[in-house]
């Protein structure tokens, strides 16, 4: 049996086995919490490594210019994650995983809640009392040993940057006791991508995912009134592909959504189309 395992070693004076921390947060006088959350300490390789961000605006302004950021190795892929607003789902803005980003050979995930730039299309106060939650799963797909050096929380307050992130590391180890090391990403996985994101003239939407090969696949793009835009079917040729969509001249500025579907799977992303 394959079994993952996972060691958390924070700086917040708990012991090895803690999966829940709070992080501190910079300016020392914030009033803003964050939480960072691991599902377990063991798990199955078969089963995926749940992470939970919480961030709670206990001061008495509004908070904007929100994100989250993850940096993981390339063994470790983000396979899906949701996030609340006081407990309602929100919709943010994925990016990920961006090569070489912000630590060289680690992929970069962001999660935009907020963003101070126009061109964003995201826009969003978090008020005195609110409470934002992110939720992401993590898979493995190699046998080895990692460590997850950095992940962050940013956002504005009051004129002031608040910044908040794990002192330590989490360090997850692979570990098998036979010869078939494959097959470590659940059966039902399927990650998606888009990029460049926001895009002028064509966007390439990239696919992962588990006996994808010779499967059909199904592309969508909607607007944000849930009137399908584009739509058509594609066969791929491997477990990983891209898929290239071009909106007509009469299609303008604006955020869409893409879903794509393969053998009973379904993922989705949001794109910004600039012109």
């Amino acid at each position: 049996m394959k079994r993952l395992f996972i060691s958390l070693l924070l700086s917040a004076g708990l012991p090895a086995a803690a999966v829940r921390a709070q992080e501190p947060v910079y300016p020392d006088n914030s009033s803003v919490t964050s939480l960072y959350h691991l599902s377990d300490s063991v798990l199955s390789a078969a089963d995926t490594l749940i992470v939970t961000r919480t961030l709670t605006n206990a001061e008495s302004f509004p908070l904007t210019g929100l994100y989250f950021s993850d940096n993981l190795p390339a063994g470790l892929n983000v396979v899906g994650y949701t996030a609340t607003l006081n407990g309602a789902p929100l919709a943010v803005a994925f990016a990920g995983p961006l090569a070489g980003n912000v630590i060289g050979d680690f992929r970069t995930y962001r999660w935009v809640v907020d963003s101070p730039e126009p061109t964003d299309y995201i826009s969003r106060t978090i008020y005195p009392g609110d409470q934002v939650r992110l939720t992401y799963r993590i898979a493995a797909s190699d046998i080895g040993d990692f460590v997850l050096p950095l992940h962050t929380t940013v956002c504005f307050g009051n004129g002031d940057g608040i910044f908040a992130t794990g002192q330590g590391s989490l360090r997850v180890t692979i570990e098998s006791d036979d010869d078939d090391p494959d097959n470590l990403l659940p059966a039902t996985y399927l990650v998606t991508s888009a990029y460049p994101n926001p895009f002028n003239a064509e966007v390439a939407i990239s696919y992962e995912g588990a006996n994808v090969a010779a499967n059909p696949i199904d592309f969508e793009v909607f607007n944000l009134l849930g009137q399908e835009l584009a739509r058509y079917r594609v066969v791929a040729e491997g477990d990983a592909g891209i898929i290239m969509w071009s909106p007509d001249a009469a299609t303008g500025t604006g955020v869409f959504l893409y879903r794509l579907s393969c053998a009973g799977r379904t993922s989705t992303g949001k794109l910004m189309l600039l012109k």
